[in-house]
């Protein structure tokens, strides 16, 4: 794989959510899965301090030499950070507790909204086709910062009536980075855990589609028991199970994404909508 030509940057993907369990570190492990068995060459980095991510591809999180807090703190060369996983061309930069006091660290910059949007800058990603973040749940510095710097945020969310009501908050973080440091920011609703047999997630769905049509991402992505298993194995469930239910729909989304990224649809930054 070669590095990108003609000064070109990596296109940063930023998935994030107020609410937890989601599905925004599955989302973020396959993604990256798929967009390397696509021709790409994708860095995860790892920004929760759970390490969700770093688990998920069998990494021991209490044993890491390096983690995405160093990016911060410039305290280690990059390459030093930069951990290969399981699948060939997809790397990761881990996280864990380590990441704990950066949310007030960052409160000491100013401004402190565009902290990794400068790391990005001054740093040499130019092997890497993408970048995937994986944000903590909740609106904190690190999302903030994540948020500033993405081409793209994906706003994973279940089918429940409270996933709904933490909408607005988000969009209130979006709206506001892109009037502050980010204009061309784009962003996509992407529902997870979906189970057509349940009445609800039907009901909630068809109103997300009503609602947020022009935001929300076409593919939606079901309830397989494969992913967690492929979690508790350490290994992402491309590898796991490649003709699962699941890696299908994450290919669909990850095609979805591309032409996102690379300009070919033109509603790129619809309204946000309340």
């Amino acid at each position: 794989m070669t590095n990108l030509q003609n000064g070109q940057k990596p296109k940063i993907i930023t998935i994030c959510q107020e609410k937890g369990g989601v599905g925004k570190t599955t989302t973020c492990a396959a993604l990256g899965a798929e967009l390397v068995a696509m021709g790409n060459k994708c860095l995860l980095i790892d920004l929760a301090p759970s390490g969700n991510l770093s688990s998920a591809f069998g990494f021991d999180i209490n044993k890491l030499a390096f983690t995405s807090a160093d990016l911060f703190h410039t305290t280690a060369p990059l390459p030093n950070l930069i951990y290969p996983t399981s699948i060939q061309n997809l790397d990761l930069i881990p996280g864990n507790t380590e990441l704990s006091p950066v949310p007030r660290e960052l409160y000491n910059h100013t401004p402190y909204e565009t902290v990794l949007k400068n790391i990005f800058r001054e740093q040499d990603f130019s092997r890497y086709h993408n970048l995937i973040l994986d944000c903590p749940p909740g609106m904190d510095a690190i999302t903030v910062n994540a948020i500033a710097c993405a081409d793209l945020v994906i706003l994973p969310m279940v089918c429940e009536f409270f996933a709904l009501q933490t909408l607005e908050n988000m969009f209130r973080l979006i709206r506001l980075t892109r009037q502050r440091v980010n204009p061309h920011l784009k962003y996509r609703l992407l529902i997870t855990r979906m189970d057509r047999r349940a009445a609800l997630h039907e009901q909630v769905s068809t109103r997300i589609e009503d609602h947020y049509q022009n935001a929300l991402l076409k593919t939606k992505i079901g309830v397989d028991i494969k992913l967690p298993e492929s979690q508790l194995a350490g290994v992402p469930v491309r590898l796991y199970d490649p003709e699962s239910r699941a890696v299908k729909q994450y290919r669909d989304l990850t095609r979805e994404i591309l032409d996102l990224i690379q300009h070919k649809q033109t509603s790129g930054v619809p309204d946000l909508q309340s």
